[in-house]
């Protein structure tokens, strides 16, 4: 399972910080629905037959003074994750850039430069910072739909019901399309960043021959042509996201 091989991957002293790390987020999305809870009482007193003003203004103050209370929280919790995130980022880039190194010339020459620096520096930021970020964000919204669907269930379930009925076809559609596209570019940026990488490492160190041989032109227009491909899938990836 793809969730089980990523916790095996954390070193073990960082495993029992993950705990509190999911608490922090599970938190978050506590407060983002008591956030959104807070404004409903509000909306019922607007739009009632006779608003009382001042215990209106009352409840107003009062949700406006939470929500700023839940974002200095909110902005708390997710510092404390990107910190227990970078750490992380920094623990599998000095454990691989040690192994690699430690492995020897040979391998060095067969690998060459450019991969094993890609990997150090560019793969561990990305399956930190992204994937297990992505992984939190994911986790904290299914638990803010799950109290949510509760929450409507509880008041109205008719219309909890049509919510599904028009929710449930759009998630099937984004999950075959929209995600399998997201992904299948990120692929694409990824080999392409990696065949940069090797590049811009091949050229400076093989700066005399390509003097020699007046290739630079060349290898510069092949260098711009990658830049292009990663400017259009890092667009089509945003565009993409924002659905």
């Amino acid at each position: 399972m793809l969730l089980k091989r990523i916790y095996r991957l954390i070193p073990r002293s960082d495993r029992g910080k993950l705990l509190w790390v999911m608490l922090s987020v599970m938190f978050r999305s506590l407060l983002d629905f008591c956030g959104v809870a807070a404004l409903l009482p509000i909306l019922v007193m607007i739009l009632g037959r006779h608003p009382d003003k001042k215990k209106t203004l009352f409840f107003c103050a009062a949700a406006l003074l939470f929500i700023l209370l839940k974002n200095v929280v909110t902005f708390l919790l997710t510092r404390y994750k990107n910190k227990y995130l970078l750490n992380l980022y920094k623990q599998f880039s000095c454990r691989l850039f040690y192994d690699y190194y430690h492995r020897g010339l040979l391998f060095l020459k067969e690998e060459g430069s450019g991969k094993p620096a890609h990997e150090v520096n560019f793969i561990c930021y990305t399956f930190s910072m992204n994937i297990l970020s992505s992984l939190f964000v994911i986790g904290g919204e299914f638990l803010l739909l799950i109290m949510m669907v509760a929450a409507l269930l509880a008041w109205k379930p008719m219309i909890c019901l049509i919510l599904f009925s028009v929710f449930i076809p759009c998630v099937v559609l984004y999950v075959n399309t929209i995600r399998n596209e997201l992904r299948s570019c990120g692929r694409k940026e990824l080999s392409v960043r990696r065949h940069q990488s090797r590049t811009v490492t091949e050229t400076f160190r093989g700066y005399p021959e390509l003097e020699i041989n007046q290739a630079f032109s060349s290898l510069f227009n092949t260098f711009k042509s990658n830049m292009d491909e990663i400017k259009r899938n890092r667009l089509k990836m945003d565009t993409l996201g924002m659905f």
